[in-house]
This record gives structure tokens, C-alpha cells and sequence, in this order.
């Protein structure tokens, strides 16, 4: 922090707020990396392999994982991910749908 407010110190007190604001955001708004235009023009930038490593595994890791059997939206058509058997096979949207990714973000 130091080096934002031209290499002075901050007061402790103060750096500490400060962090402790940051951990919150991050812990209950962690959209808020993407959260407007510019941010989100740039993540769209990247190579989706990159976006879905940001997205799924980072972003909304905790999210999906708590909320896995709401967000299993069944298809009819093909899918890169099934479950069950050859003969009863359940098909998912994944985030290769592009519906289902601009759904999800």
C-alpha cells in the first residue's frame, strides 16, 4: 500500500481496515473483478480455456460447488458431459454452450 500513497506509510490502523475491506469484497462480491464493461471486454479477450480456469475454477468455484445439482441444466441434444448409463443417458449444458455461459456470468 505503501507504494500507492507516494512510499508513505500508512497508518496500521488504517492498512488494516483497509484489507479487511478488501477480504470482504473478495469473500462475498467476487464478480466484483468483472463487474463492468471494461473488465469484462478484457476477460473476454482471452482464450476461453483461460475464461472458464477464471470463471469455474476461481470466480464461482465455492458457488457451483454448493449450488452443483441447480446449475446441471438438462439438454436433449449433445453435451460434452453425461451421466448415467448407455441406456439412460442424461445430458448436461456445460460452459462450451454459449447460452448457458452467458446465463451463468
Amino acid at each position: 500500500m505503501q507504494r500507492f500513497n507516494g512510499n508513505k506509510s500508512i497508518n496500521l490502523e488504517l492498512r488494516n481496515k483497509i484489507e479487511a475491506f478488501f477480504d470482504y469484497k473478495w469473500n462475498n462480491d467476487r464478480k466484483m473483478a468483472i463487474d463492468d464493461e471494461e473488465e469484462l471486454a478484457l476477460l473476454e479477450q482471452l482464450p476461453t480455456e483461460v475464461q472458464d480456469k477464471l470463471l469455474v475454477g476461481y470466480l464461482y468455484n465455492n458457488f457451483l460447488h454448493t449450488f452443483t445439482d441447480f446449475f446441471r441444466l438438462s439438454i436433449e441434444n449433445n453435451s460434452l458431459f453425461s451421466v448415467g448409463t448407455a441406456e439412460k443417458r442424461t445430458l448436461y449444458y456445460t460452459w462450451v454452450d454459449q447460452n448457458y455461459r452467458n446465463f451463468m456470468t
